[in-house]
């Protein structure tokens, strides 16, 4: 039931916004952003990285992703608060970025 859920979600999105919660949170994103097509599905994630609750997956993203994806940030940005986070959005559907 979960995994039908997380597919329609997929189904449905044209990106992800992630917020700041627990591992069961962010599983459900990973498997959600796969079920959608990954980045070739043209769903971008935005973190709202609050408190710097994503750190360690910004640091992962400048230090990997960001050296071995050309465009990498539109597959993946971070906003630090609210008007940053619709900023980023409307950025990444301004590039084309998503499916919309």
């Amino acid at each position: 039931e979960s995994e039908a859920r997380l597919a329609r979600l997929a189904q449905l999105s044209h990106l992800y916004v992630a917020l700041p919660g627990s591992l069961a949170t962010a599983s459900s994103l990973y498997l959600t952003w796969v079920l959608g097509g990954g980045g070739a599905g043209r769903k971008p994630v935005v973190f709202f990285d609050h408190h710097d609750a994503f750190k360690v997956v910004r640091g992962y993203a400048v230090d990997i992703i960001a050296n071995s994806i050309k465009n990498y940030d539109r597959y993946v940005q971070f906003a630090n608060s609210t008007d940053d986070l619709w900023n980023k959005i409307s950025w990444l559907i301004d590039q084309g970025a998503t499916a919309l």
